[in-house]
């Protein structure tokens, strides 16, 4: 081998060298960590931002602004129920679908009420609210119903979904009589219910102006006077207890003995409390 060739020989040796110690020293280059996108799932409530009806023939859901549903829905069914389970005689009835929903705060229960008369409804009126119970096949009360009779609604409060019906209380409240005897009165109030004194029982027109008791026959003061309609009237109108205690008085009729019609200017609310206040002479 030249002198020549052996030059070029280690000038090749010594490039190769370079290239190798280049290579190694090379940074290597980052790798990349997959992104997991996250997998959406369903809470298990829903929240109502702004008050929502679900509305029925014979009823409607009320949610106020703010109530949770457990699990979530987007819509309530209110189905009428014509031929409800054994057990109860209701006003109306109806099933809330779909079943176990639950809800925080309790939803408003609005029943439309039929056109009532014998006895009408009245403002102010407590109707039970009671929900069938599956397991046992059994009604039992889930709440109280408030009557707006001028709107023909009654409404409550319910926690749960199932089926629901509006009755009449079962049983007025019980008269609970101390020492002293009640005073007389056309009607009384007892646990925050009207229930008959004087008079046995009443009944108010359409657009609750006129109210017309029917009262008890026989009764008689301590000296024997009969109570009768002359008397109510003389003290409800001849007296003015009815104008000083009841507002929007108006006056008042005899229809019979034993039958008094009183009339308002406009309804009110408070009538038959008012009217408890007014006591006859013993």
């Amino acid at each position: 081998m030249t002198k020549r060739q052996r030059w070029a020989t280690a000038v090749l040796l010594s490039l190769a060298l370079v290239l190798t110690a280049c290579s190694c020293c090379k940074t290597p280059r980052p790798t990349s960590t997959p992104t997991v996108k996250a997998v959406d799932r369903e809470p298990d409530e829903k929240v109502f931002p702004k008050e929502t009806t679900f509305s029925g023939s014979d009823a409607d859901i009320i949610l106020d602004a703010g109530t949770t549903v457990s699990p979530p829905v987007d819509k309530i069914d209110v189905r009428d129920v014509k031929d409800p389970p054994e057990g109860i005689e209701p006003i109306v009835a109806v099933d809330i679908r779909p079943d176990d929903l639950s809800f925080s705060p309790p939803a408003r229960l609005r029943f439309l009420i039929p056109d009532y008369r014998e006895p009408p409804y009245f403002n102010g009126q407590k109707l039970d609210i009671k929900q069938y119970h599956e397991i046992s096949k059994t009604w039992i009360l889930a709440g109280r119903a408030n009557v707006i009779a001028s709107d023909q609604i009654a409404e409550g409060e319910i926690d749960h979904t199932t089926i629901f019906a509006l009755t009449f209380p079962e049983e007025p409240p019980p008269l609970i009589f101390p020492e002293e005897p009640l005073p007389v009165t056309l009607v009384s109030f007892v646990g925050g219910e009207p229930v008959p004194n004087l008079a046995k029982s009443w009944e108010a027109s359409e657009d609750f102006l006129q109210w017309t008791f029917h009262l008890v026959e026989g009764r008689e003061m301590a000296d024997g006077t009969p109570y009768t309609s002359d008397m109510v009237q003389e003290i409800f109108d001849l007296n003015e207890k009815g104008y000083e205690a009841i507002k929007g008085y108006a006056g008042s009729e005899r229809l019979d003995d034993y039958t008094i019609m009183l009339t308002l200017e406009a309804p009110n609310a408070n009538f038959l409390r008012e009217v408890s206040q007014i006591e006859l002479p013993r």
